[in-house]
């Protein structure tokens, strides 16, 4: 995975993390570096937030996208404008 960022600032950025946290996500060795027990929790957690934030982005994507096609409208005889209902109806279908 590419996170598009240079190294110096991404390894700022995960030890300013792990001061917040209060704990080690990563043992860094001579060979590499690898994910603690608590980075490996960590790490399921964030895949579980950015996985419910992609959710919500996809259900206001998929309202914005809806689009009212038809409307029933009722009014009782009494209480009739045909003028004032025709605008209305017409004033809909321009949206």
């Amino acid at each position: 995975m590419r996170l598009h960022i240079a190294q110096p600032p991404l390894s700022t950025q995960i030890k300013d993390l792990e001061k917040e946290l209060g704990v080690r996500l990563f043992d860094r060795t001579g060979r590499g570096t690898s994910l603690t027990r608590e980075g490996e929790i960590f790490l399921l957690e964030a895949r579980g937030v950015a996985l419910s934030v992609e959710g919500g982005s996809s259900s206001l994507r998929r309202t914005r996208a809806t689009v009212v096609t038809r409307a029933a409208v009722a009014c009782a005889r009494l209480f009739s404008a045909p003028s004032l209902l025709r605008g209305t109806v017409t004033s809909f279908g321009h949206r």
